[in-house]
């Protein structure tokens, strides 16, 4: 109900439920929307990219590690939401940018695109980040299995150990690491929770 989430000055809300509601949510305008994790919006066919684009706000801003992951036209997304127009429509950035850069390794092309955005991003490389945060903390717990769990665990570690000595002895090293990986997976899942591997230990 739009009348109950205006009673507050942020609403919090992940891009699959503002997907879903986007109904709901286009019948308020905004002053800022801010994406976290703003990569979420890089394909422009996207459902998600479509339900963002038609919010009302007076102002827009993106947080993302990840402005490109695959190509040039995950940025236009990004700054289609931002800044509507600043690229020109998907198909004349392709054009002017896109064939230039990844196809023409055209440097000037880069340049000029670089022009264009940079004036619209505050960049923080992790090195400048570094040093405002707190130092590392490591807590490590021990958690012991119990007694029905561990017999469990020690019949696979035996059954998986046997195994593993004849494949190594008659492949060698290479043809074992599926088979070895293979043990590791169900050992660490038998001390998670031993239902994992089968069934009858559900109990």
């Amino acid at each position: 109900d739009i009348t109950h989430l205006n009673k507050f000055d942020v609403v919090i809300v992940s891009y699959a439920t503002l997907r879903n509601d986007i109904e709901l949510f286009n019948q308020s305008e905004y002053n800022y929307i801010l994406l976290d994790e703003a990569q979420n919006i890089k394909n422009y066919n996207s459902l998600t990219f479509k339900a963002i684009k038609t919010l009302k706000s007076k102002h827009r801003l993106s947080l993302t590690g990840t402005p490109i992951e695959n190509n040039t036209v995950e940025l236009w997304s990004q700054m289609d939401f931002l800044n509507p127009g600043l690229l020109g429509t998907v198909s004349e950035f392709k054009n002017k940018f896109t064939r230039g850069i990844e196809v023409n390794q055209d440097k000037d092309v880069l340049e000029k695109l670089k022009q264009r955005i940079f004036p619209f991003i505050l960049r923080r490389k992790k090195e400048e980040v570094l040093k405002e945060l707190p130092e590392k903390q490591e807590i490590i717990l021990y958690s012991e299995m119990e007694e029905e769990q561990r017999k469990i665990y020690n019949e696979y570690r035996e059954y998986y150990k046997a195994k593993i000595s004849g494949i190594l002895e008659e492949f060698g090293m290479e043809k074992s690491a599926i088979e070895i990986l293979t043990a590791l997976l169900k050992l660490r899942q038998i001390a998670l929770f031993p239902a994992i591997v089968d069934n009858k230990y559900k109990e």
